[in-house]
């Protein structure tokens, strides 16, 4: 996959499942990685033109994550190389195994947003 990084293709796909533009610290609760990790893959991004950071209308100390059209552009043409990444992630892993690997992880989320709510 050309222009990015596997990491910064994660963050891309993280990314489109905010129904609204997540807060930098959103992003990077959902990522899993640090603030500071989150904010160096953003800024490489952001000069790559994959993503705008934009003040938040409401709390202006805050920061929302927008993405931009050139990432269903980048998607259009490396459809075919993220199609083939994901078979050889999978590859020789059976549907069982994965659904429970994907029962634990979800599990482990739901866990997650409890402690973090709570602090």
């Amino acid at each position: 996959m050309d222009e990015i990084t596997s990491k910064q293709w994660f963050v891309l796909g993280v990314l489109e499942y905010f129904e609204d533009f997540p807060t930098l610290k959103e992003l990077s609760h959902q990522l899993g990685y640090s603030h500071q990790n989150t904010k160096q893959l953003l800024n490489k991004l952001e000069e790559k033109g994959f993503v705008r950071f934009e003040e938040d209308p409401i709390d202006k100390r805050s920061i929302r994550i927008r993405g931009t059209d050139k990432i269903k552009e980048w998607e259009e043409r490396n459809a075919e190389n993220a199609q083939m990444f994901i078979e050889m992630l999978f590859d020789g892993i059976s549907n069982e195994y994965i659904e429970i690997v994907s029962d634990v992880l979800n599990e482990f989320y739901k866990r997650l947003d409890k402690i973090y709510e709570k602090n």
